[in-house]
């Protein structure tokens, strides 16, 4: 399947193409739909359960909502999967919001989203923990999320069409050829 889109979003992730040996992977499978879903939604569950049985067990799911929107306004933005209209990119559920500024990926996503996303993402459920005075908690959760980090980049990365300009793409790719 050929890209429909020709916004200089997409056709930067065009041009690095032939940079790995594998092909892009244009529109997820029912597969990968499950395993991002699922990757991406575990990580709040987790917390939450860890937390346990109280109104702070809440946090993590603010926390991953937080998360969602800044995705949304800073990757989605930039990334040919949501130009094309594909209903899951691979790095989160889709953005619902129809703001799309054609612009290529850049170093705004990889210096600022990748860590704010990752901050977003884990210290709402690290802070409540920290203040239950859970250490062991803390440091299970944090072993959680590399290890849910580590599946992600060797899943999704390797087929994705920004994996020439997202710096976990070039890292997994990278890795990939020197093997």
């Amino acid at each position: 399947m050929q890209p429909t889109c020709a916004c200089s979003s997409c056709t930067n992730s065009e041009s690095l193409k032939g940079d790995f040996k594998r092909p892009y992977r244009y529109v997820p499978g029912t597969g990968q739909k499950i395993f991002h879903l699922s990757l991406h939604f575990s990580v709040p569950i987790v917390g939450a359960f860890l937390i346990g049985l109280s109104w702070w067990a809440l946090v993590p799911f603010a926390g991953f909502l937080v998360t969602y929107l800044v995705n949304s306004f800073l990757f989605c933005p930039g990334c040919s999967y949501h130009h094309e209209k594909a209903e899951l990119c691979g790095c989160f559920p889709r953005s619902v919001f129809s703001y799309k500024r054609y612009k290529p990926w850049g170093n705004a996503e990889n210096i600022l989203g990748w860590p704010l996303i990752i901050i977003l993402s884990v210290c709402p459920t690290l802070t409540v923990l920290y203040l239950q005075g859970n250490l062991g908690a803390i440091v299970f959760f944090l072993a959680y999320f590399a290890v849910g980090l580590v599946i992600h980049a060797l899943v999704s990365c390797p087929e994705c069409r920004q994996r020439g300009v997202c710096y976990l793409g070039k890292a997994v790719v990278f890795l990939e050829k020197e093997r």
